[in-house]
């Protein structure tokens, strides 16, 4: 008799339960609608209409719950209301490219099944809440171009199973947590354009799965750690534009799947090291505007994939190492304000592909060789 009752109460409770979760995620929904300007939506059909929630635009349902959101360029405007953490079966937030405002709600920390959740291109203030580290399941998060402030949380380093991690185009500040070394799923990394201080953390290292990492055009400090030699999976690196200092790390040599390395406008030291000749798929090799002192190193021609290769405005010296010669692939060469000295070698005339070519303000002597002299470019220097 007793197994008969709870049977019959499990048979009213489970609908019953079924029901008010509906009835949650409905008026998630409407107070979605209302908080972001719906009548002013692009694409609003159906919405708060007698239609069942599965038609309504961008509104994707799984087992009798909201499990998607796909708002995006759909003209929302005011704020992201707490209400949107009711709807805890999400696994898809996508808003971006609207005109939405205020802060990004704490309550977004209850979305625990979220996989992607998409707020960029939006007008989003304010920091970015703690909370977002409650969101374990998360494998995209994209958070850039808004103009959000503050650190970025310590509690991001709980995002175990992230892939993508873009928050650049904002205004955060304080330095980059050393927790973002637990992200070890991470292929790409977007914090380019924030005012971020502090010195690049070593456990960076510790992401052997990177793809794409882009720091620049911020307030970093202090060396490149070598550790950002284990990255051997490394296509791009971009930290341009910061306050970094010290020496290149010959480690940076390990990355031989590095198409582009950006690392010019800042205050680097130091030579070249030899270990740079190892980087066999670099494309494009950026330097301009550092401290670099003693030669070019002959390994240079090693990169025989590089397209454009700017050294100016160091304070590189010694001669241009034949061996550039070999580089037939380059099509921009900037040279241009070191203190490099001596005659240009002729194996600068197998440059066949070359368009720009700047060696001005340095201390070159001699004849322009032959070999260069019937080039369809001409050399500028001085």
């Amino acid at each position: 008799m007793k197994n008969l009752i709870f049977l019959l109460l499990l048979i009213v409770i489970v609908p019953i339960n079924l029901l008010s979760q509906r009835q949650q995620d409905s008026l998630a929904l409407v107070k979605l609608f209302n908080s972001t300007g719906g009548s002013n939506w692009f694409n609003k059909t159906n919405w708060l209409g007698s239609q069942p929630i599965s038609t309504w635009y961008g509104i994707k349902i799984t087992n009798d719950r909201v499990s998607g959101i796909q708002l995006d360029g759909n003209n929302l405007s005011g704020s992201l209301p707490a209400e949107i953490g009711t709807l805890n079966n999400l696994n898809l937030l996508d808003l971006d490219q609207n005109k939405i405002t205020g802060i990004i709600p704490p309550e977004i920390g209850s979305l625990t099944n979220l996989m992607t959740l998409r707020l960029d291109h939006n007008l989003f203030s304010g920091s970015i809440p703690a909370k977002i580290g409650n969101l374990t399941t998360l494998v995209n998060l994209y958070l850039d171009q808004n103009q959000l402030t503050g650190p970025i949380p310590v509690e991001i380093g709980t995002l175990i199973n992230l892939d993508r991690l873009q928050l650049y185009t904002n205004q955060l500040t304080g330095p980059i947590p050393q927790q973002i070394g637990n992200l070890t799923n991470l292929s790409a990394i977007y914090l380019k354009e924030n005012q971020i201080t502090g010195p690049l953390p070593a456990e960076i290292g510790n992401l052997a799965k990177l793809n794409y990492l882009d720091l620049s055009n911020n307030k970093i400090t202090g060396s490149i750690p070598p550790e950002l030699g284990n990255l051997t999976n490394l296509k791009s690196l971009n930290i341009e534009s910061n306050l970094l200092s010290g020496s290149l790390p010959a480690e940076l040599g390990n990355l031989n799947k590095l198409t582009s390395l950006e690392l010019s406008n800042n205050m680097i030291s130091g030579p070249i090291p030899a270990e740079f000749g190892n980087m066999a798929s670099l494309e494009s090799l950026t330097m301009y505007f550092n401290k670099l002192t003693g030669l070019i190193p002959s390994s240079t021609g090693n990169l025989t994939n590089l397209f454009t290769l700017d050294l100016r405005w160091n304070q590189l010296s010694g001669s241009i190492p034949p061996e550039i010669g070999l580089l037939i692939k380059l099509n921009s060469l900037f040279l241009a304000n070191n203190n490099l000295s001596g005659s240009l070698p002729a194996q600068l005339g197998s440059l066949i592909n070359i368009t720009v070519l700047f060696l001005d303000n340095n201390q070159f002597t001699g004849a322009v060789p032959d070999e260069i002299r019937i080039c369809p470019w001409d050399p500028l220097y001085d």
